[in-house]
């Protein structure tokens, strides 16, 4: 289901406007060869190129593709998911690199009128899929499409029936209501809907959301499409799928656990049915797989902060104690997290050109899995006491690593403000000072995105912490003199109090450990890149 037959580059082209609709965008003619899209154009040699590279180095990340027979036919079935796999492809191509910006904002109009109407086609809920993977780096992570994309493939799907599709033989299949094809298999249904499954699952991880298809109705019908595929679906596809229904299981469950008593049980619950998992398929493990599972684990031991208790509350130190195991495990594995990707950024590639390896060619998921794991190591070491010099040394390492990682991947503007910030991370991890003290766990701020909830947290009183005091003076500061600008504080509603200068802006373990000071020079980092979590980049 996920091999493409592509045709042969000298057969000719459709004519022009063969099947096209009036107006389009896409115009392909016998006398050029060419394909072109707005004002941009690119020949079909190329084109054939391109889709070589996708099949060698993309295509097995996303089984849910149909062959394609032929580019040119597919540009005319379906412009959005042919310009879409040539954008992805020619984005880190060794040659043809060249093409993304000058393509960028042509699918870019493109894509723009599928948002504001109902999609009719499978491929075109493919390309949806494909820029939920491959995500394009004009974003920052919290303005990042992905969301937007997988959830107009799963809208689309659940209206196209892809959830519960119609026998093959059955007298309404096909019928135009629903399908703008009869050619539509309910395999191609099942695999697209387990797609939909599985990305918005990843995604929800990060987003620190509920999966959208965790519901047990939703649950049932994955495990139909999985036992209606049978021998379709290769064993660590059916063990990916298992991860991640555990986690719409432990998400769905400890989202609305009350009983802060049955918090850490239920997570050591959900380990347990991850460590089954692994031991299931151990045979059929791959580096991939071992990603995805860790990271869902990660995710898990990081909800045990979730039900921290309030200040005013007698803190239970056996609780505390059986935390801190949690998240010392949850420690190990973001560094194996970012060793494994290490891994795949040495991969080498056909034409040793990349300095990251196969990684380039991986889906975001794998890069932003390090990055989170390196933001969930530099937390530990803030504030979780006590902690060995083994898992100081551990942390410190595996969070340089990611940082060099960062500054191997191709120089678009969002790595490289991932690898400036990394750089600060970096140094101030190695500044904590992490003697042995009064055993702490992280007090969070931010407790409402589920395992997420501990990366926001850290993430907020960086910017925050660092805005609010972006305009003082550092040596009338070391006087014990503050001087505030009230027009720089980003959290309104905390409420600067010209009397109490010396008051630190938030009363939790971190501020108290690693003093005001740890977060005070953040504000030159932010400065210096002129950025806000939440802004647009330019091309």
């Amino acid at each position: 289901a996920g091999d493409a037959a592509l045709a042969d580059p000298n057969v000719a082209p459709a004519q022009a406007g063969e099947d096209a609709e009036p107006g389009s965008v896409i115009s392909t003619t016998i006398e050029s060869s060419n394909f072109q899209l707005g004002d941009f154009s690119v020949s079909s040699v190329v084109v054939s190129e391109l889709f070589e590279h996708f099949e060698h180095y993309y295509l097995a990340h996303a089984p849910f593709l149909q062959p394609v027979i032929s580019p040119h036919r597919l540009v005319l079935d379906s412009p959005l998911l042919f310009w879409t796999i040539i954008l992805i492809t020619c984005q880190y191509h060794n040659i043809y690199n060249g093409l993304y910006n000058q393509l960028v904002v042509a699918h870019r109009d493109l894509l723009s009128p599928f948002l504001t109407r109902g999609i009719r086609s499978i491929q075109e809920i493919h390309a949806f899929l494909l820029l939920s993977l491959w995500s394009l780096p004009a974003y920052l992570p919290f303005l990042d499409p992905t969301w937007t994309y997988v959830s107009i493939a799963i809208d689309t799907c659940t209206r196209m029936n892809f959830h519960k599709p119609l026998p093959q033989d059955h007298v309404a299949r096909g019928w135009a209501c629903w399908l703008d094809s009869g050619d539509i298999t309910v395999q191609n249904q099942y695999l697209t809907w387990l797609a939909c499954f599985s990305i918005s699952t990843q995604a929800s991880l990060y987003q620190g959301i509920l999966p959208p298809l965790s519901s047990s109705h939703h649950l049932r019908n994955v495990k139909k499409a999985i036992q209606q595929l049978g021998s379709v679906l290769k064993p660590e596809h059916r063990a990916s799928l298992a991860i991640h229904e555990c986690i719409c299981n432990y998400s769905l469950l400890l989202e609305d656990i009350e009983d802060s008593a049955a918090h850490l049980p239920l997570i050591q619950t959900f380990e347990s049915t991850l460590d089954n998992i692994e031991q299931t398929y151990s045979t059929q493990s791959t580096p991939e797989l071992s990603i995805q599972l860790e990271y869902a684990k990660m995710n898990l031991y990081a909800m045990a902060v979730l039900d921290s208790p309030q200040a005013d509350i007698q803190i239970d130190i056996q609780s505390d104690i059986n935390k801190q195991a949690v998240l010392i495990r949850g420690l190990e594995l973001a560094s194996r997290i970012i060793y494994r990707v290490k891994e795949l950024s040495l991969l080498p590639v056909d034409d040793g050109l990349s300095n990251a390896g196969k990684l380039i060619y991986y889906p975001r998921q794998y890069i932003t899995s390090m990055f989170y794991a390196a933001i969930y190591l530099f937390r530990m070491l803030v504030d979780c006491r006590p902690l060995s010099r083994t898992h100081v040394t551990l942390a410190l390492g595996s969070i340089t690593e990611t940082r060099d990682i960062f500054k191997l991947l191709p120089p678009h503007r969002t790595t490289g403000i991932v690898a400036d910030f990394l750089d600060r991370v970096v140094e101030k991890a190695q500044a904590i000072d992490v003697s042995a003290g009064a055993l702490t766990v992280p007090q969070l701020l931010i407790t409402n995105r589920l395992g997420a909830s501990l990366i926001y947290d850290i993430l907020f009183r960086i910017s925050s912490f660092a805005k609010r005091y972006s305009n003082i003076d550092i040596g009338t500061r070391n006087q014990g003199e503050e001087v505030v600008n009230s027009s720089r504080i980003v959290a309104p509603e905390i409420e600067s109090e010209a009397q109490s200068t010396q008051q630190t802006l938030f009363d939790t373990s971190l501020i108290q450990q690693s003093g005001e000071a740890f977060w005070f020079s953040w504000d030159a980092f932010f400065n210096d890149v002129d950025i806000s979590f939440d802004q647009e980049l330019p091309l």
